[in-house]
């Protein structure tokens, strides 16, 4: 099936109720600009083998892709607007290929609320290779959450778990099970959909001091946010959010807490915030029935210290 003809049939029904994607049938979209809007704009690259396992079903990895890139959104306070896929195809795929992979965007959609605008298809010898452009909205970009921001003394908080995307890694590899059947679910969805966090970060940006989505890892991560405000991480390994079942493991002694922190692909999000703003973090828990654990504090010493001692690793690419 020609290029054309895929669009056509699987990705324009898809994009039709957008105006701006003009039925994907021009050379780019037209988006028009809100009165006293700001668009958020950010591209992830995500290559079967690399950045999830290589047996993973095109949908899945469509959907994953997707999910992963909005989460850079939240990190900002922004909210979904619309985004742009770039779609590298392996050679000799049928349209039950392409087709997996349009239900996943179109999932994606459906959950995310967000729209397809427009993007590119080509076809390649190599894994199937998606690239997405995201684009938010925020009313006014001074209240938008950077990396930047934090000081010496400021809280540090986190949404859910740490640790659960990797056991559901670790699943899918069949390295480990768990024998509640909900509980081993639970824990792919974890890695397979990541978290969207949008409207909470919409409403944190009011309290919050500096945010990241946790995609490299809760230590790696935490010194992104520390480094930019020439400062290092105090954590409580206590006060780590870890799950049932991740804990379990820990018990067991297939993994460790370090693998935990380091592995990445959570897609929480980590964030300072003064501490005369902890109750207004806890409202914000009880009103998006979501879990908030406050693990530590920005101290003058760098680098990232659980229980006074120095920790490092995190995932890179280079």
């Amino acid at each position: 099936m020609k290029e054309t003809d895929l669009i056509k049939k699987y990705l324009f029904p898809i994009s039709k109720h957008f105006k701006p994607s003009i039925n994907l049938q021009d050379d780019a979209a037209i988006l028009k600009s809100f009165d006293k809007e700001n668009f958020i704009i950010s591209v992830d690259s995500f290559i079967q083998g690399i950045h999830c396992p290589s047996f993973l079903d095109p949908k899945s990895m469509a959907i994953r892709a997707i999910f992963c890139a909005t989460s850079d959104l939240a990190a900002m306070g922004a909210i979904p607007y619309c985004m742009f896929l770039s779609l590298t195809i392996p050679k000799n795929k049928g349209s039950s290929f392409f087709k997996s992979i349009a239900n996943g965007i179109e999932e994606s959609i459906d959950r995310v609320g967000i729209s397809l605008a427009g993007g590119d298809l080509t076809s390649y010898c190599g894994p199937l290779a998606i690239s997405v452009t995201v684009v938010g909205r925020k009313k006014t970009i001074e209240k938008a959450l950077f990396r930047r921001g934090s000081k010496v003394g400021d809280y540090i908080g986190v949404t859910g778990f740490i640790g659960d995307a990797y056991l559901g890694l670790k699943i899918l590899e069949k390295k480990i099970s768990i024998s509640d059947r909900k509980h081993e679910k639970a824990a792919v969805d974890s890695f397979l959909f990541p978290p969207q966090l949008h409207k909470f970060a919409a409403n944190l940006s009011k309290h919050a001091k500096a945010c990241i989505d946790i995609s490299d890892g809760l230590v790696e991560d935490l010194k992104k946010l520390s480094d930019l405000a020439n400062c290092g991480v105090s954590i409580s390994k206590e006060k780590v959010p870890i799950s049932d079942n991740a804990k379990l493991f820990l018990k067991k002694g297939k993994f460790t807490l370090k693998d935990y922190l380091t592995a990445g692909d959570d897609y929480q999000l980590a964030f300072t915030f003064d501490k005369k703003n902890i109750k207004k973090i806890k409202v914000l828990e009880k009103k998006f029935n979501l879990k908030i654990s406050v693990i530590g504090e920005l101290i003058k010493k760098k680098g990232v210290f659980l229980n006074n001692k120095n920790i490092r690793g995190g995932f890179s690419h280079f």
